[in-house]
Protein backbone atom coordinates (compact mmCIF):
# COMPACT_ATOMS: atom_id res chain seq x y z
CA UNK A 1 0.00 0.00 0.00
CA UNK A 2 2.75 2.29 0.81
CA UNK A 3 4.65 1.63 -2.22
CA UNK A 4 1.39 2.26 -4.22
CA UNK A 5 0.96 6.16 -2.78
CA UNK A 6 4.55 6.62 -3.56
CA UNK A 7 4.45 5.48 -6.81
CA UNK A 8 1.34 7.36 -7.68
CA UNK A 9 2.47 10.66 -5.93
CA UNK A 10 5.85 10.32 -7.62
CA UNK A 11 3.89 10.14 -10.96
CA UNK A 12 1.78 13.04 -9.68
CA UNK A 13 4.86 15.18 -9.25
CA UNK A 14 6.09 14.09 -13.00
CA UNK A 15 3.41 13.84 -14.98
CA UNK A 16 1.26 16.68 -15.67
CA UNK A 17 -1.12 14.95 -17.71
CA UNK A 18 -2.11 12.69 -14.25
CA UNK A 19 -1.71 15.77 -12.06
CA UNK A 20 -4.50 17.33 -13.89
CA UNK A 21 -7.06 14.46 -13.91
CA UNK A 22 -6.25 13.88 -10.56
CA UNK A 23 -6.96 17.96 -9.94
CA UNK A 24 -10.17 17.05 -12.01
CA UNK A 25 -11.22 14.85 -10.09
CA UNK A 26 -10.58 16.69 -6.33
CA UNK A 27 -12.44 19.93 -8.34
CA UNK A 28 -15.31 17.30 -8.43
CA UNK A 29 -15.13 16.26 -5.01
CA UNK A 30 -15.45 19.63 -3.91
CA UNK A 31 -18.17 20.83 -5.99
CA UNK A 32 -20.05 17.83 -4.60
CA UNK A 33 -19.65 18.85 -1.17
CA UNK A 34 -20.21 22.86 -1.96
CA UNK A 35 -23.46 21.90 -3.36
CA UNK A 36 -24.71 19.55 -0.26
CA UNK A 37 -23.64 22.75 1.81
CA UNK A 38 -25.56 25.35 0.06
CA UNK A 39 -28.52 23.11 -0.32
CA UNK A 40 -28.33 22.57 3.66
CA UNK A 41 -28.04 26.03 4.12
CA UNK A 42 -30.62 26.98 1.97
CA UNK A 43 -33.40 24.80 3.83
CA UNK A 44 -31.89 25.21 7.34
CA UNK A 45 -32.36 29.71 6.93
CA UNK A 46 -35.17 29.08 4.25
CA UNK A 47 -33.15 31.22 1.22
CA UNK A 48 -33.99 31.13 -1.73
CA UNK A 49 -31.01 33.11 -2.76
CA UNK A 50 -29.02 29.57 -1.02
CA UNK A 51 -31.06 28.25 -2.68
CA UNK A 52 -30.29 29.21 -6.13
CA UNK A 53 -26.83 28.90 -5.51
CA UNK A 54 -27.32 25.32 -4.56
CA UNK A 55 -28.43 24.76 -8.11
CA UNK A 56 -25.69 26.37 -9.69
CA UNK A 57 -23.28 23.97 -7.79
CA UNK A 58 -25.32 21.12 -8.28
CA UNK A 59 -25.10 21.95 -12.17
CA UNK A 60 -21.62 22.43 -11.66
CA UNK A 61 -20.69 19.16 -10.37
CA UNK A 62 -22.62 17.39 -12.60
CA UNK A 63 -21.08 18.98 -15.78
CA UNK A 64 -17.86 17.74 -13.79
CA UNK A 65 -18.71 14.49 -13.46
CA UNK A 66 -19.49 14.76 -17.64
CA UNK A 67 -15.48 16.01 -17.51
CA UNK A 68 -14.26 12.75 -15.50
CA UNK A 69 -16.26 10.31 -17.48
CA UNK A 70 -14.94 12.64 -20.66
CA UNK A 71 -11.28 10.94 -19.42
CA UNK A 72 -12.25 7.89 -19.87
CA UNK A 73 -12.62 8.24 -23.92
CA UNK A 74 -9.14 7.90 -25.83
CA UNK A 75 -11.51 8.87 -29.14
CA UNK A 76 -10.64 12.66 -29.26
CA UNK A 77 -13.62 13.75 -31.28
CA UNK A 78 -15.30 12.15 -28.13
CA UNK A 79 -13.29 13.96 -26.28
CA UNK A 80 -14.47 17.29 -27.64
CA UNK A 81 -17.83 16.50 -28.07
CA UNK A 82 -17.70 16.29 -24.02
CA UNK A 83 -16.24 20.09 -24.13
CA UNK A 84 -19.24 21.17 -26.58
CA UNK A 85 -21.39 19.77 -24.09
CA UNK A 86 -19.87 21.92 -21.09
CA UNK A 87 -19.90 24.79 -23.23
CA UNK A 88 -23.86 24.76 -23.77
CA UNK A 89 -24.31 23.78 -20.31
CA UNK A 90 -22.52 26.60 -18.76
CA UNK A 91 -24.83 28.52 -20.90
CA UNK A 92 -27.08 27.61 -17.99
CA UNK A 93 -25.21 29.41 -15.38
CA UNK A 94 -26.49 32.35 -16.78
CA UNK A 95 -29.74 31.57 -15.86
CA UNK A 96 -28.63 31.19 -12.54
CA UNK A 97 -26.87 34.39 -12.54
CA UNK A 98 -30.35 36.57 -13.60
CA UNK A 99 -32.39 34.77 -10.88
CA UNK A 100 -29.92 35.65 -8.64
CA UNK A 101 -29.61 39.79 -9.85
CA UNK A 102 -33.39 39.20 -9.45
CA UNK A 103 -33.37 38.01 -6.14
CA UNK A 104 -31.12 40.85 -5.30
CA UNK A 105 -33.21 43.31 -6.72
CA UNK A 106 -36.69 42.47 -4.75
CA UNK A 107 -34.28 42.07 -1.24
CA UNK A 108 -35.01 38.58 -0.96
CA UNK A 109 -31.14 37.73 -1.49
CA UNK A 110 -30.65 40.10 1.51
CA UNK A 111 -30.25 37.90 4.29
CA UNK A 112 -27.87 37.68 7.31
CA UNK A 113 -24.72 35.05 7.26
CA UNK A 114 -23.84 34.13 10.58
CA UNK A 115 -20.28 34.68 10.92
CA UNK A 116 -19.26 31.51 10.33
CA UNK A 117 -20.64 30.89 7.22
CA UNK A 118 -19.60 34.14 5.61
CA UNK A 119 -15.96 33.10 6.57
CA UNK A 120 -16.52 29.64 4.60
CA UNK A 121 -18.24 31.51 1.60
CA UNK A 122 -14.88 33.77 1.53
CA UNK A 123 -12.46 30.69 2.04
CA UNK A 124 -13.69 29.15 -0.88
CA UNK A 125 -14.19 32.09 -3.25
CA UNK A 126 -10.17 32.21 -2.51
CA UNK A 127 -9.47 29.19 -3.14
CA UNK A 128 -11.67 29.27 -6.67
CA UNK A 129 -9.63 32.11 -7.37
CA UNK A 130 -6.21 30.73 -6.56
CA UNK A 131 -7.43 27.31 -8.71
CA UNK A 132 -8.31 29.32 -11.66
CA UNK A 133 -5.62 31.79 -11.89
CA UNK A 134 -3.34 28.43 -11.28
CA UNK A 135 -4.77 26.37 -14.53
CA UNK A 136 -4.64 29.18 -16.52
CA UNK A 137 -1.08 29.70 -16.20
CA UNK A 138 0.04 25.91 -15.36
CA UNK A 139 -2.22 23.96 -18.68
CA UNK A 140 -2.20 26.99 -21.13
CA UNK A 141 0.11 24.52 -23.05
CA UNK A 142 -2.36 21.70 -23.01
CA UNK A 143 -4.98 20.90 -25.71
CA UNK A 144 -6.46 18.24 -24.58
CA UNK A 145 -10.44 19.58 -24.73
CA UNK A 146 -11.29 17.30 -21.15
CA UNK A 147 -8.72 19.65 -19.24
CA UNK A 148 -9.35 22.52 -21.10
CA UNK A 149 -13.19 22.36 -20.29
CA UNK A 150 -12.43 21.79 -16.22
CA UNK A 151 -10.40 25.03 -16.78
CA UNK A 152 -13.15 27.67 -17.93
CA UNK A 153 -15.10 25.81 -15.48
CA UNK A 154 -12.50 26.72 -12.67
CA UNK A 155 -13.10 30.20 -13.96
CA UNK A 156 -16.57 30.30 -14.50
CA UNK A 157 -15.99 29.12 -10.42
CA UNK A 158 -14.32 31.67 -9.29
CA UNK A 159 -16.48 34.49 -11.37
CA UNK A 160 -19.74 33.37 -9.19
CA UNK A 161 -17.89 32.99 -6.16
CA UNK A 162 -16.71 36.69 -6.21
CA UNK A 163 -20.32 37.54 -6.74
CA UNK A 164 -22.10 35.39 -4.09
CA UNK A 165 -19.07 36.42 -1.85
CA UNK A 166 -20.02 40.46 -3.13
CA UNK A 167 -23.32 39.69 -2.27
CA UNK A 168 -22.66 37.92 1.47
CA UNK A 169 -20.53 40.54 2.35
CA UNK A 170 -22.69 43.49 1.50
CA UNK A 171 -26.04 41.48 3.38
CA UNK A 172 -24.10 41.03 6.50
CA UNK A 173 -22.11 44.04 6.92
CA UNK A 174 -23.56 46.66 4.41
CA UNK A 175 -26.35 48.94 5.78
CA UNK A 176 -28.11 50.53 2.64
CA UNK A 177 -30.75 48.13 0.86
CA UNK A 178 -30.60 50.39 -1.73
CA UNK A 179 -26.67 50.33 -2.41
CA UNK A 180 -26.83 46.49 -2.41
CA UNK A 181 -29.05 46.11 -4.81
CA UNK A 182 -27.27 48.07 -7.03
CA UNK A 183 -23.99 46.59 -6.45
CA UNK A 184 -25.28 43.22 -7.06
CA UNK A 185 -27.24 43.53 -10.20
CA UNK A 186 -24.16 45.74 -11.74
CA UNK A 187 -21.75 42.65 -10.30
CA UNK A 188 -24.46 40.09 -11.67
CA UNK A 189 -24.65 41.91 -15.04
CA UNK A 190 -20.36 41.75 -15.04
CA UNK A 191 -20.53 37.80 -13.89
CA UNK A 192 -23.30 37.15 -16.72
CA UNK A 193 -21.22 39.41 -20.01
CA UNK A 194 -18.00 37.31 -18.84
CA UNK A 195 -19.67 33.82 -18.88
CA UNK A 196 -21.55 34.14 -21.46
CA UNK A 197 -18.25 35.41 -24.01
CA UNK A 198 -15.95 32.28 -22.33
CA UNK A 199 -19.14 30.46 -23.40
CA UNK A 200 -19.40 31.57 -26.73
CA UNK A 201 -15.69 31.31 -27.24
CA UNK A 202 -15.98 27.70 -25.84
CA UNK A 203 -18.65 26.44 -27.81
CA UNK A 204 -16.70 28.09 -31.44
CA UNK A 205 -13.68 26.37 -30.21
CA UNK A 206 -15.31 23.15 -30.17
CA UNK A 207 -17.24 22.90 -32.58
CA UNK A 208 -14.09 24.03 -35.03
CA UNK A 209 -12.03 21.32 -33.64
CA UNK A 210 -15.10 18.61 -34.09
CA UNK A 211 -14.93 19.99 -37.84
CA UNK A 212 -11.19 19.95 -38.41
CA UNK A 213 -10.91 16.31 -36.66
CA UNK A 214 -13.69 14.71 -38.49
CA UNK A 215 -12.51 15.79 -41.86
CA UNK A 216 -8.74 14.84 -40.72
CA UNK A 217 -10.60 10.97 -39.94
CA UNK A 218 -12.03 11.48 -43.85
CA UNK A 219 -9.18 12.56 -45.75
CA UNK A 220 -7.57 9.30 -43.84
CA UNK A 221 -10.09 6.97 -44.36
CA UNK A 222 -9.78 7.79 -48.23
CA UNK A 223 -6.49 7.60 -48.79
Amino acid sequence: MKGLLKQSFSKFMKESAYRAEMTLYFNFAINVIYAVFKTVCGFVYHSVWMGTLAFYYILLSFMRLLLVKGTKHVDTHKRWKKYCQCGWLLLLFTIALVGMSILIRKGEGSIHYPGYLIYGVATYTFYSMVIAIRNVHKYRKMNDPIYLANKVLNLAVAVISIFSLQAAMLSTFGDDPDFNRVMGITTGFGAFVIINFMTVVMIVKGYKEIRLNTAATTEWEEK
